[in-house]
């Protein structure tokens, strides 16, 4: 066989089963949840009866994934948007760099889409609180620009508080979708600049609604 377990039959169960996870997760980024166990087997280079001695179902599979990337995804230090010596967009940019480094690498980004499309739980199970890791954050970073009072961390977003920075957050998203999902082409540089771009038109709009709000 020619998969990654070729002329390396005795490695030890417990890693095997992690290279099982690991390819499983390429897998299924590729081919998303719906694709076969035995097509899987036959890209790792076992057969299928060996597969499922290590994971008793395909669900068993898919949350050994699912648990291997948990670590991945650590909440990024809001204080990034708390450095009022730099313009509010210069920080939004940042602060979505990371985030976006940690929780919308290829991998993650296309497991997050077909599992949405699955029905599956990867979104609220293994990815950070969006409300609590950016959302609020990012509000209050707008509030503070705007010269409004802060709110309380614990008080939940009101509809238009959440509108506003939700309608940003995945507009930023959704330059990585068109990166990793679309396959645009876009190297750093213009992903970047799209990051940029994208900040300063979400920040003048989110600004002047929350000016006028009574």
């Amino acid at each position: 066989m020619d998969g990654i377990y070729a002329g390396r039959r005795r490695l030890p169960p417990d890693v095997r089963k992690a290279q099982i996870v690991r390819t499983a997760a390429d897998f299924f980024a590729e081919h998303g949840f719906a694709g076969s166990t035995r097509d899987l087997a036959a890209e790792i280079g076992v057969t299928q009866a060996l597969l499922y001695r290590y994971f008793d179902t395909k669900d068993a599979l898919i949350a050994a994934v699912f648990e291997e990337l948990r670590d991945r995804y650590d909440p990024v230090n809001a204080s990034i948007l708390q450095n009022a010596s730099m313009p509010l967009v210069d920080r939004i940019v940042e602060f979505y760099r990371v985030y976006l480094e940690r929780v919308a690498d290829p991998l993650s980004i296309r497991l997050y889409m077909y599992s949405a499309l699955a029905g599956l739980d990867f979104h609220r199970t293994i990815m950070p609180n969006v409300e609590d890791s950016a959302l609020k954050p990012v509000l209050a970073a707008l509030r503070a620009e705007a010269g409004l009072p802060a709110r309380r961390a614990s008080t939940a977003l009101t509809q238009t508080e959440f509108d506003l920075v939700a309608m940003l957050h995945a507009a930023l998203v959704h330059i990585c979708t068109r990166r990793f999902i679309y396959r645009f082409a876009m190297d750093d540089a213009r992903f970047t600049a799209a990051l940029r771009s994208t900040a300063a038109c979400g920040v003048a709009g989110a600004m002047a609604v929350l000016k006028a709000a009574p």
